[in-house]
């Protein structure tokens, strides 16, 4: 609960310093906030479940201009249990883009997060979970 807790903090400064540096530059304000109340316990639990399990079923990740896009291996994490993750993680971060696409005769699920300027970076300061697949 502690470790949680210390994300949820570092998160917020990281949004609030990359707002600050973006309207300094005269960047347009982003508004990169996690809804942090938006999961109830049984919630959170879940979705750190499966969050865990994304982890492990990433085979490979490319970056792309404002996100990225993570191969996922579908016998290690079916589309339910993607689309359940992808539903819980929107509630908590609803300035995520988050696209699934499953590539013909079952080459390849794909997940893509992304979104306005700042969205990357929070992926890489927020999400080293997800990063640490593939």
């Amino acid at each position: 609960m502690i470790r949680l807790v210390g994300a949820v903090v570092c998160a917020t400064l990281l949004v609030v310093a990359g707002v600050v540096s973006r309207v300094r530059k005269g960047e347009p304000e982003e508004q990169l906030a996690c809804a942090v109340h938006a999961l109830d316990p049984e919630q959170r639990q879940r979705h750190g479940e499966l969050s865990a399990r994304l982890r492990r079923a990433i085979r490979g990740r490319s970056e792309i201009r404002d996100g990225y896009v993570f191969t996922v291996g579908e016998s290690a994490m079916d589309w339910a249990a993607l689309g359940e993750w992808a539903g819980l993680e929107r509630l908590c971060c609803p300035f995520f883009r988050v696209v699934l696409r499953a590539q013909p005769r079952g080459a390849a699920v794909e997940l893509e997060l992304g979104g306005a300027s700042g969205v990357k970076r929070f992926i890489q300061g927020e999400l080293p979970v997800i990063l640490a697949g593939g």
